[in-house]
Order: structure tokens, then C-alpha cells, then sequence
């Protein structure tokens, strides 16, 4: 399990990577770079997006929304 979720985290943080090389603010093209851009605009300390909490918690979110959707479509099978 731990192999699983650390091969799927490291896929993640490709994908979040290659969004970064192509980002452009006037075309989110998804929920990644919808989250993108919201790091790049958090000026309060607090949120989730701000500096280093945004780019860390964007995997885990991405990871999460992958495993509910898997757990989503075995429990339908």
C-alpha cells in the first residue's frame, strides 16, 4: 500500500510539475491550474493555498479526489 501511494504521489507531482512549465493565468485549463493559481494569489497566512502549505497540500488533494474516484467506480462494479 505504501509503494502504491507513494508511485501514485510522485505520478502527481509530475503532472503538478508539467502544469507549472505550461501555466498561463488567463487559461486555466483545470482543477490543477485553478489550485495554481489560487498559491499564486494567497496574500493571508491562513488559507491552504498560501506559499508552501498550497504546493504541499495540492498532491494530497489530487490523490485524494484519485483514490475516492477509484473507491467510487470498485463499489460500483
Amino acid at each position: 500500500m505504501n509503494k502504491f501511494m507513494e508511485e501514485t504521489l510522485k505520478m502527481m507531482r509530475d503532472i503538478i510539475q508539467n502544469h507549472k512549465e505550461s501555466f498561463q493565468q488567463d487559461q486555466l485549463r483545470d482543477f490543477i491550474d485553478v489550485y495554481l493559481n489560487e498559491i499564486e494569489h494567497a496574500t493571508e497566512e491562513t488559507p491552504t493555498f498560501f506559499g508552501g502549505r498550497g504546493e504541499h497540500n495540492l498532491p494530497v488533494v489530487l490523490f485524494e479526489m484519485f483514490i475516492a474516484g477509484t473507491e467510487t467506480t470498485a463499489s460500483s462494479l
